[in-house]
């Protein structure tokens, strides 16, 4: 091949790449009007899938949601990570702010401080172009909130900073009655624990950022269990992880602890367990938990006696 055709070719991959730079933003336009039902499931399923990332924080109320490190490379092969935040502001405009940029230095074997650049700019278009093209089709949207609001990690994040009625509130609005399938340690299985089932199946889900970041905190546990006439686990060995689907049916709060009820199909009864027990007698397990906790605060400053808070504490939970 002589030297002209070459330089045509050259010439032609040159300004094929030209044209291509010209279809990708260069500047970052915020989002605008979103819904963050939408919006934040959708950067979620972002961060696990295209970026193959995690989250670590969710402030449901704050509508806030950040990424786990993300990790890339700068310069001359220099690894580098940061972590994205995705705000949705009063306007309901997504913004994506990154939290300081951080380099490995090769000599002290450590992470330390690096300056936002060109690179950390590209990487946030990218982002914000890529959850525009997800929010305009729907099918997408359908795909990142089925995931979203049932995925253990999410859940565990929403919980860490949730009180009790938020909890009950993103179950209400969110988990009832939603298909699942999660793989976690198995603990046991308990024959005839209620009536109408075999087997009761016992799942821990003890999700923390530990498994991120050692030096961080752990998040709420969940106590998981389902109800099942099938003998398919009954033989499975105490930790071993076991893939657990179903339907989500209850959720309940006790001794810091997330409690899950699952059921193989969703027309199977709801079991009839301690928690539901005390709806039927009042209302909902939070409910009451607040009630009486309001209650022993008048008890202690002596606004009711000990005997009218044992006959309101009875009217909540009936006889025992």
């Amino acid at each position: 091949m002589n030297r002209s055709i070459l330089l045509t070719l050259g010439a032609t991959v040159a300004l094929s790449a030209s044209a291509q730079r010209k279809k990708t933003p260069t500047v970052y336009t915020p989002l605008t009007g979103v819904s963050t039902e939408e919006v934040l499931p959708v950067a979620a399923y972002m961060i696990k899938t295209y970026y193959k990332g995690d989250i670590d924080y969710l402030a449901w109320g704050d509508r806030h949601l950040r990424s786990y490190w993300i990790n890339y490379y700068w310069g001359l092969g220099t690894q580098c990570h940061l972590k994205a935040n995705f705000k949705v502001d009063a306007s309901n405009g997504l913004e994506i702010i990154m939290d300081p940029v951080e380099m490995y230095d090769t000599d002290s074997h450590r992470w330390i401080g690096a300056r936002e650049d060109k690179r950390e700019l590209n990487i946030k278009i990218e982002m914000v172009e890529h959850i525009r093209a997800r929010l305009a089709v729907p099918d997408s949207v359908q795909k990142a909130k089925d995931w979203f609001y049932t995925d253990l990690r999410v859940n565990a994040c929403f919980f860490e900073t949730a009180t009790e009625l938020a909890g009950q509130r993103w179950f209400e609005a969110y988990l009832r009655d939603k298909a699942v399938q999660w793989t976690v340690p198995f603990d046991d299985v308990k024959a005839n624990a209620v009536e109408g089932y075999k087997y009761a199946e016992h799942y821990s889900a003890d999700i923390s950022n530990t498994a991120l970041d050692p030096n961080a905190d752990v998040v709420k546990r969940f106590q998981i269990v389902k109800y099942t006439n099938s003998d398919k686990n009954v033989m499975s060995s105490k930790g071993s992880n076991l893939k657990v689907s179903g339907y989500f049916r209850s959720l309940t709060f006790s001794n810091d602890q997330f409690l899950i009820t699952i059921t193989e199909a969703l027309n199977d009864p709801l079991p009839k367990t301690s928690a539901q027990a005390t709806e039927s007698k009042g209302g909902g397990a939070l409910e009451n938990a607040d009630k009486l906790k309001k209650l022993k605060e008048l008890l202690d400053a002596g606004i009711l006696t000990k005997a009218e808070y044992d006959a309101e504490k009875k009217k909540l939970l009936g006889p025992p």
